[in-house]
Protein backbone atom coordinates (compact mmCIF):
# COMPACT_ATOMS: atom_id res chain seq x y z
CA UNK A 1 0.00 0.00 0.00
CA UNK A 2 1.18 3.26 -1.16
CA UNK A 3 1.54 5.51 2.05
CA UNK A 4 1.76 9.41 1.76
CA UNK A 5 4.75 10.30 3.13
CA UNK A 6 6.52 7.93 0.72
CA UNK A 7 5.10 10.65 -2.16
CA UNK A 8 8.12 12.40 -3.94
CA UNK A 9 8.04 15.95 -3.17
CA UNK A 10 7.96 17.40 -6.54
CA UNK A 11 4.65 15.68 -7.00
CA UNK A 12 3.37 16.90 -3.52
CA UNK A 13 4.26 20.70 -5.10
CA UNK A 14 2.45 20.09 -8.02
CA UNK A 15 -0.86 18.57 -6.46
CA UNK A 16 -0.52 21.65 -3.73
CA UNK A 17 -0.18 24.11 -6.40
CA UNK A 18 -3.36 22.97 -7.84
CA UNK A 19 -6.54 25.43 -7.59
CA UNK A 20 -8.56 22.96 -7.92
CA UNK A 21 -7.16 20.83 -5.08
CA UNK A 22 -10.36 19.73 -3.64
CA UNK A 23 -10.14 20.44 0.22
CA UNK A 24 -12.77 21.72 2.78
CA UNK A 25 -10.53 24.46 3.47
CA UNK A 26 -6.78 25.39 3.67
CA UNK A 27 -6.15 24.18 7.02
CA UNK A 28 -5.90 20.66 5.44
CA UNK A 29 -3.06 21.67 3.07
CA UNK A 30 -0.51 22.66 5.92
CA UNK A 31 -1.23 19.44 7.77
CA UNK A 32 -0.58 17.47 4.98
CA UNK A 33 2.41 19.20 4.38
CA UNK A 34 3.31 19.42 8.10
CA UNK A 35 2.77 15.39 8.15
CA UNK A 36 5.14 15.36 4.80
CA UNK A 37 7.74 17.21 6.31
CA UNK A 38 7.72 15.52 9.74
CA UNK A 39 7.71 12.04 8.12
CA UNK A 40 10.78 12.81 5.91
CA UNK A 41 12.85 14.87 8.04
CA UNK A 42 16.73 13.87 8.18
CA UNK A 43 17.66 13.73 11.45
CA UNK A 44 20.72 16.06 12.53
CA UNK A 45 20.23 18.19 8.86
CA UNK A 46 18.01 21.16 9.45
CA UNK A 47 19.09 22.59 6.18
CA UNK A 48 17.76 20.17 3.97
CA UNK A 49 14.49 19.67 6.29
CA UNK A 50 14.20 23.21 5.82
CA UNK A 51 14.59 23.34 2.20
CA UNK A 52 11.91 20.51 2.08
CA UNK A 53 9.30 22.48 4.04
CA UNK A 54 10.34 25.71 2.06
CA UNK A 55 9.71 24.07 -1.22
CA UNK A 56 6.21 22.57 -0.09
CA UNK A 57 5.09 25.46 2.46
CA UNK A 58 4.98 27.95 -0.55
CA UNK A 59 2.12 26.14 -1.92
CA UNK A 60 0.20 26.65 1.21
CA UNK A 61 -2.32 29.70 0.72
CA UNK A 62 -1.84 31.46 4.38
CA UNK A 63 -4.09 34.47 3.68
CA UNK A 64 -7.33 31.72 3.40
CA UNK A 65 -6.37 30.57 7.05
CA UNK A 66 -7.51 32.74 10.16
CA UNK A 67 -5.46 34.72 12.48
CA UNK A 68 -6.23 32.21 15.49
CA UNK A 69 -4.92 29.31 13.06
CA UNK A 70 -1.85 31.20 12.38
CA UNK A 71 -1.30 32.15 15.90
CA UNK A 72 -1.81 29.66 17.69
CA UNK A 73 -0.62 26.54 15.53
CA UNK A 74 1.21 27.74 12.61
CA UNK A 75 3.53 30.29 14.75
CA UNK A 76 4.52 27.26 16.73
CA UNK A 77 5.26 25.19 14.20
CA UNK A 78 9.38 23.91 14.82
CA UNK A 79 10.63 25.49 11.20
CA UNK A 80 8.83 28.57 12.23
CA UNK A 81 12.28 29.80 13.48
CA UNK A 82 14.49 28.42 10.63
CA UNK A 83 12.37 29.47 7.38
CA UNK A 84 12.68 32.69 6.06
CA UNK A 85 10.19 31.69 3.23
CA UNK A 86 7.39 30.58 5.97
CA UNK A 87 7.85 33.75 8.03
CA UNK A 88 7.56 35.86 4.94
CA UNK A 89 4.41 33.99 3.89
CA UNK A 90 2.92 34.67 6.91
CA UNK A 91 4.42 38.33 7.13
CA UNK A 92 2.42 38.50 3.95
CA UNK A 93 -0.96 36.95 4.68
CA UNK A 94 -1.49 39.18 8.48
CA UNK A 95 -0.94 41.82 6.02
CA UNK A 96 -4.38 40.67 3.71
CA UNK A 97 -5.84 39.66 6.12
CA UNK A 98 -6.36 43.16 7.73
CA UNK A 99 -6.57 45.08 4.70
CA UNK A 100 -9.67 46.42 4.17
CA UNK A 101 -11.51 45.34 1.04
CA UNK A 102 -9.96 48.28 -0.93
CA UNK A 103 -6.70 47.42 -0.26
CA UNK A 104 -6.78 43.84 -0.98
CA UNK A 105 -7.98 44.86 -4.55
CA UNK A 106 -4.59 47.02 -4.68
CA UNK A 107 -2.76 44.03 -3.71
CA UNK A 108 -4.58 41.52 -5.99
CA UNK A 109 -3.35 43.17 -9.06
CA UNK A 110 -0.71 41.67 -8.54
CA UNK A 111 -2.25 38.69 -9.00
CA UNK A 112 -0.77 35.81 -6.85
CA UNK A 113 -2.01 32.23 -5.98
CA UNK A 114 -1.40 33.00 -1.69
CA UNK A 115 -4.71 35.43 -2.18
CA UNK A 116 -7.06 33.20 -4.39
CA UNK A 117 -8.93 30.48 -3.01
CA UNK A 118 -9.07 26.92 -3.90
CA UNK A 119 -12.40 25.97 -5.97
CA UNK A 120 -14.68 24.08 -3.49
CA UNK A 121 -16.63 20.88 -4.58
CA UNK A 122 -19.26 19.37 -2.58
CA UNK A 123 -19.48 16.24 -1.54
CA UNK A 124 -15.70 16.22 -2.43
CA UNK A 125 -13.44 12.94 -2.62
CA UNK A 126 -11.32 12.07 0.24
CA UNK A 127 -8.41 14.90 -0.01
CA UNK A 128 -5.50 13.05 0.29
CA UNK A 129 -5.97 9.83 -1.78
CA UNK A 130 -2.94 10.24 -4.15
CA UNK A 131 -3.42 6.50 -6.50
CA UNK A 132 -0.92 5.61 -8.99
CA UNK A 133 -2.60 6.40 -11.81
CA UNK A 134 -3.24 10.49 -10.36
CA UNK A 135 0.57 10.84 -9.28
CA UNK A 136 1.52 9.13 -13.03
CA UNK A 137 -0.77 11.66 -14.38
CA UNK A 138 0.44 14.82 -12.86
CA UNK A 139 4.18 13.80 -13.38
CA UNK A 140 3.19 13.55 -17.24
CA UNK A 141 1.53 17.17 -16.80
CA UNK A 142 -2.31 15.80 -17.99
CA UNK A 143 -5.04 16.96 -16.17
CA UNK A 144 -6.38 14.46 -13.44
Amino acid sequence: MYRFVQADAQILCEVFARDDLSVHSEHEVYHAVMRWVTGNALQDDISANVHLFDMLIQHVRFPMLDCAFLDTCVKQCSFYIYSETMRQLIADAYRWIQSTPLQKRLLYVGGTTQITPRQSYCNAMPTFALGADMMRKLSIGTSV
